[in-house]
C-alpha cells in the first residue's frame, strides 16, 4: 500500500525572487486544509473544462507569491498516478503559469520536492513514476520555460532514480517538440551524460533504455536507422509538391519510411512536405493505415495481412511518430480509430489484428480511454461498414478497460 507524504514544504519568502510578485492576489498564508481545498477545487475544475485561462485566474486569485508552492505541491500529487491526458494538462498549466510570470521556476522547484523525494517509495506500487513525472515536466521544456539545468535539478529530488526522471522528461520533451529540438537544447545546456548517469551503468545502455540516445546521436532518434537522412529530414519531395499530397500517396511514402527511416528522419520529411496538415484528419488516417500495414506480415500477392508474435512491440517502437501529431486531441484520436477499423474492414478483420492495436496504441498513450469508449458508443453514420464485427473482435480489451476505470474509481473515491 503506497503512502503518500501529506507533509508540506514550509514557506520561505526570501528563497523566492519574482518579478512581478504582485501579479499573484491570493492568501499570503493559508493552512494546509485551505491549501488542498484550493488547490484541488482549481485542478478538478481545469481537468473537466479543460479552460486553462479560467484556471489562471483562479490560481491568482486564491495564491499569493508565499503559496503558490502548495498549489504545485498539492495538483503534483494528486495528477500522478491518473491518466496520460490529465498529466499533460498538468503539465501546460506549471508552464504557462511560468510564462506568465503566476509561478516562478523556484516555486516550481520548492513545490515539486514533497513529491519527487517519494519516487523510490512510489515505484513499488507505479513502476512506471518515472514516466509519469516525465510526461508532467516535459512541458515545461517547451519555449525553454525552465532550463535542462533546472529540470536536472528538479530530478535531483527523486535521489536513486535522478537520472531516470531526468531521462523520462527529456523523452517525453522530444514527444511534444522533436528529437532535434530537444537535442539541441542538451548540446548547447552543458550538460554531460556521464556526470547523471550512476556509476557503474554503461552510458549507452542507459541512453537507449530511456530513449534519449538521440540526445548524443541523432540517428538513434528511431528504430532503425541506414536511410539517407539528409534527404528524408530536410528534403522536399518533387512529387509531394506537385499533388497537394494526396492521402494516398502520402501513405505509400510512409510505407517506404516506417520500413528503413528512423522515428526522427519521419519526423523531418513530414515537416518539410506536410507541415501544417500534418493535424488534420487526412493526415492521421493515412499515417495510421500506413504503419500498421508497414508492420504486418503480407501475403505473397499482397492480399491480405496476419499480425506476428512482435507486431505489438514493433507497433510500439513507431508510435512516438503518430503521438506527436495525434496530442492528446480526441478529434484526431478517433480518427486513428477509425482508421484502424478500416483497415481491419480492408483486409478482412485479421484475427488479433484490431485487439494488438488497440493495445499497442492504449498503452502508447496515443488514444485515450475516453476515446475507445466514444468509439464504442457512438454511430457515426459515415463509420459504420464493419464496425459491428470490429468491436466484437475488441471486446476483451473493452471489458478490461471498463474493469480498469472502475479500479481507478474506487482507489480515488
Amino acid at each position: 500500500d503506497r503512502s503518500k507524504s501529506t507533509s508540506r514544504p514550509e514557506s520561505r519568502d526570501n528563497s523566492v525572487s519574482r518579478e512581478s510578485g504582485d501579479v499573484l492576489k491570493g492568501y499570503p498564508t493559508m493552512d494546509e486544509e485551505t491549501a488542498e481545498k484550493f488547490a484541488t477545487a482549481i485542478i478538478e475544475e481545469f481537468i473537466h473544462n479543460g479552460d486553462p485561462e479560467e484556471a489562471k485566474l483562479c490560481v491568482k486569485e486564491k495564491f499569493a507569491t508565499n503559496t503558490i508552492k502548495y498549489f504545485v505541491a498539492i495538483t503534483l500529487e494528486w495528477v500522478i498516478d491518473r491518466d496520460v491526458k490529465k498529466r499533460r494538462m498538468v503539465g501546460q498549466l506549471y508552464h504557462d503559469l511560468i510564462v506568465e510570470n503566476l509561478l516562478s521556476v523556484d516555486q516550481l522547484l520548492e513545490g515539486s520536492q514533497s513529491t519527487l523525494r517519494m519516487t523510490e517509495d512510489y515505484i513499488i506500487d507505479i513502476p512506471q513514476v518515472c514516466d509519469y513525472l516525465g510526461e508532467v515536466f516535459a512541458p515545461c521544456l517547451n519555449d525553454n520555460a525552465v532550463s535542462l539545468k533546472r529540470l536536472l535539478e528538479l530530478a535531483s529530488f527523486a535521489k536513486s532514480k535522478k537520472a531516470n526522471v531526468f531521462a523520462c522528461i527529456l523523452a517525453k520533451a522530444s514527444q511534444i517538440m522533436s528529437p532535434n529540438k530537444v537535442a539541441d537544447m542538451w548540446n548547447t545546456s552543458g550538460l554531460s551524460w556521464c556526470s547523471i548517469i550512476p556509476p557503474g551503468e554503461s552510458n549507452e545502455a542507459f541512453l537507449d533504455k530511456h530513449h534519449v540516445a538521440f540526445t548524443v546521436d541523432r540517428s538513434k532518434s528511431g528504430s532503425q536507422s541506414g536511410w539517407n537522412s539528409q534527404k528524408v529530414e530536410t528534403g522536399r519531395n518533387p512529387q509531394m509538391l506537385e499533388m497537394g499530397w494526396n492521402p494516398q500517396k502520402v501513405e505509400t511514402e510512409f510505407l517506404k519510411l516506417f520500413k528503413r527511416a528512423s522515428n526522427d528522419e519521419i519526423f523531418g520529411w513530414i515537416d518539410a512536405n506536410i507541415g501544417n496538415d500534418a493535424k488534420s484528419s487526412k493526415f492521421i488516417r493515412a499515417l495510421v493505415t500506413a504503419l500498421v500495414e508497414s508492420q504486418a506480415t503480407t501475403s505473397n500477392d499482397g492480399s491480405s495481412i496476419c499480425v506476428s508474435e512482435d507486431f505489438e512491440e514493433k507497433m510500439k517502437n513507431r508510435l512516438a511518430v503518430v503521438l506527436k501529431y495525434v496530442d492528446s486531441n480526441e478529434k484526431l484520436e478517433m480518427q486513428c480509430i477509425y482508421a484502424l477499423q478500416a483497415l481491419s474492414v480492408k483486409h478482412q478483420h485479421p484475427k488479433g489484428l484490431l485487439e494488438k492495436c488497440f493495445n499497442a496504441f492504449y498503452d502508447s498513450e496515443v488514444v485515450s480511454e475516453e476515446a475507445f469508449e466514444l468509439w464504442a458508443k457512438f454511430q457515426d453514420p459515415e463509420e459504420q461498414e464493419g464496425k459491428g464485427v470490429c468491436v466484437n473482435s475488441v471486446k476483451n480489451f473493452m471489458r478490461w478497460l471498463k474493469e480498469a476505470d472502475v479500479e481507478e474509481t474506487e482507489t480515488h473515491a
